[in-house]
């Protein structure tokens, strides 16, 4: 079975609604393998299913479909709150060091709070050792900033020495 990642606008959504939404598509689609997060601009859903023609169904619900933009670099995707996007690049890197183990952290909470779960995000932000690049306090405010549905810049609680030797590799 294929694994489908798609985007729809986000037409009025919070990331309050993610769980709400995974259950309606798991309903629509029969598929129990379904995550969502909820960004202000967009809603993405991540599953595997066997059957495409049950994105009609999705479609019902959110609106026109699409395939995810290319993944620009790591800071761009942060920026844009594409969280998951960054955490998914940021693995390819993880033996060069706690700065990046830290900024995929990062983007992991972020993503669990486009899912709707803080909870979840405040315990990976636990995990952040590298307390030099990463500033805790910012990204817990703006992590529910986003949960509200705000639209914070995640990146800046991230220090700028790690965006450079980001960019060095």
């Amino acid at each position: 079975m294929p694994r489908i990642r798609l985007v729809a606008n986000n037409t009025g959504y919070k990331p309050t609604d993610a769980p709400r939404l995974r259950e309606s598509i798991r309903t629509l689609t029969g598929c129990r393998s379904v995550n969502v997060r909820v960004a202000p601009d967009r809603i993405e859903v991540d599953m595997i299913l066997d059957d495409t023609g049950k994105l009609r169904r999705l479609e019902d619900l959110l609106g026109p479909l699409r395939e995810p933009e290319p993944e620009p670099d790591v800071k761009t995707l942060v920026k844009s709150l594409r969280c998951w996007e960054a955490h998914e690049l940021l693995e390819d890197l993880l033996g060069m060091g706690e700065w990046v183990r830290s900024i995929l952290l990062a983007a992991a909470a972020c993503a669990k709070a486009e899912e709707g779960r803080l909870e979840d995000s405040y315990r990976i932000l636990a995990r952040i050792r590298d307390h030099a690049h990463i500033d805790i306090d910012c990204l817990r405010r703006a992590l529910n900033d986003l949960y509200k549905g705000g639209r914070p810049d995640i990146s800046r609680c991230i220090g700028e020495e790690a965006w450079r030797q980001l960019e060095e590799h």
